[in-house]
């Protein structure tokens, strides 16, 4: 049997890979980190529109005791996590442990918005413009993302950007539970309930 000759035999043809545009993957970060501060905004927008005196709340407790409202925020992350882990083992109270989770959720966004609306309104100061709130807390809050995820970018550092503003904001939140009261009346109630444990016979007081 002859083989055929060498010039025919057929070499398999490998396929080229598929040339992608040079920067396509940043240019969709980007993009990406664009609408996410769009949609953000939007939603602050929306709570300010709705919700302007319980954002005011959150913003000046943020802005009063940073380092208190942010131990706070630090607390709430390490034990609701554990909390809500106990709540689902049990699965009567899986639906306590969704409950939990939407509303941690919910307190960290409040607590974001606020803090943009903050800076809305000292950009608005500075400007010495008649600008609306709702359009301040927009742009605060567009500020706001813009800066969180600049400083991602920060090589071994960029993630406690983030970190610190979600604890503060969750901070705030919960110490004013959403708004509805001011930071001292929380820290009365807290001193109360020291006060009252204090009293309590077999405890130890000064």
């Amino acid at each position: 049997m002859s083989l055929p000759p060498i010039g025919s035999r057929s070499v398999p043809s490998t396929p080229l890979p598929s040339q992608t545009p040079f920067g396509a993957g940043a240019l969709g970060s980007v993009v990406g980190v664009f609408l996410q501060s769009i949609g953000l905004a939007a939603l602050a927008m929306l709570l300010a529109a709705f919700l302007h005196p319980q954002l005011e709340r959150v913003a000046q407790a943020a802005q009063a005791q940073p380092l208190m409202v942010s131990s706070v925020g630090l607390l709430v992350a390490v034990i609701a996590p554990l909390a809500i882990v106990v709540l689902a083992i049990t699965l009567i109270l899986i639906p306590v442990a969704l409950a939990a989770v939407i509303l941690l959720v919910l307190a960290w966004l409040f607590g974001v918005v606020a803090l943009g609306m903050l800076i809305g309104d000292r950009v608005a100061m500075s400007l010495r413009g008649n600008i609306e709130p709702v359009i301040s807390a927009g742009i605060g809050t567009v500020i706001l993302a813009l800066v969180i995820n600049a400083a991602r970018l920060v090589p071994c550092v960029g993630w406690l950007a983030p970190l610190l503003v979600g604890l503060l904001g969750l901070g705030a939140a919960v110490v004013t539970l959403f708004g509805t009261r001011q930071m001292g009346q929380w820290s009365t109630a807290a001193a109360a309930a020291i006060d009252a444990a204090g009293k309590i016979p077999g405890t130890p007081s000064d």
